[in-house]
């Protein structure tokens, strides 16, 4: 089993940062981009029984086989927002981010905007599933990098973390990329957009999360408190530290956007 980024890793694959020193082998929480783009032996280095969570849409999924996928893996898809959001929103946001009106942390934003109900069954998913999980979207950087940082938050870690956790995703971008599927059209698309993971991005979305009054609040009109004091309970545990918040000397408050950034 493989508990570390590796040279024989699936693209952009690594656990979530462990916030304590419970380690729990068997209920490792992982991120990565889709692994139906890694090799045999790539995935041979992961958990045996693992769960994929699948972010991607339903036409992502059409476009690529998972026949090569360990059988005794489990994939779950759970699309981080609906089909037809997801296209209108790619196409006005695309226009943005190619021209520069608008930045990652802005398409981040309107993301967490559209895609609420998405997110809560996503995180409530994770809470229901036992053993490893990975979550996993087509590059895990966008999708996966917000559902990551939302999962940080709710456990209590500190901003910073998962700021950090986000611009790792740069140690694997070059060979991460070239493995996307779309051929040459995709890399000219990827060639337009400046796909460096930027802390400031993902700064700005945990701000925006702040505004709202936090994750708790954020998801609140879908996670009756009941549901998500179980889910937090559920990924602390994973993440290596006491079910409950109010035994940790971690911070449960989200500072502002400048002291993320400084």
């Amino acid at each position: 089993m493989m508990d570390h980024m590796t040279a024989l890793a699936p693209p952009n694959w690594r656990p979530l940062p462990l916030l304590g020193p419970h380690v729990s082998p068997n209920n490792g929480l992982y991120r990565a981009a889709a692994l139906s783009h890694a090799t045999r032996a790539e995935l041979a280095q992961c958990p045996d029984e693992l769960t994929w969570l699948d972010l991607r849409t339903r036409g992502e999924l059409e476009q690529e086989s998972r026949e090569h996928l360990p059988t005794t893996w489990q994939h779950v898809h759970a699309p981080f927002m609906e089909l037809d959001v997801q296209a209108g929103q790619e196409a006005q946001a695309l226009d943005g981010l190619i021209d520069g009106s608008a930045t990652f942390g802005d398409h981040y934003c309107r993301m967490l905007d559209v895609a609420v109900a998405n997110i809560a069954q996503v995180l409530r998913t994770i809470g229901e599933t036992s053993g490893p999980i990975v979550i996993g979207c087509q590059g895990g950087r966008d999708r996966t990098g917000l559902i990551s940082a939302i999962l940080l938050l709710a456990a209590g870690a500190d901003p910073h973390i998962a700021v950090g956790d986000y611009i790792r995703t740069n140690d694997d971008l070059h060979e991460n990329l070239q493995r996307q599927p779309g051929g040459e059209q995709t890399q000219e698309l990827f060639a337009a957009l400046d796909l460096v993971c930027r802390r400031e991005d993902i700064a700005q979305a945990i701000d925006y999360l702040a505004s709202l009054g936090g994750v708790r609040e954020y998801l609140s009109s879908h996670l009756p408190d009941e549901d998500y004091d179980r889910l937090v309970a559920s990924i602390r545990i994973r993440l290596g530290v006491d079910p409950d918040p109010s035994d940790s000397s971690l911070p449960l408050t989200t500072p502002s956007q400048k002291e993320v950034t400084a």
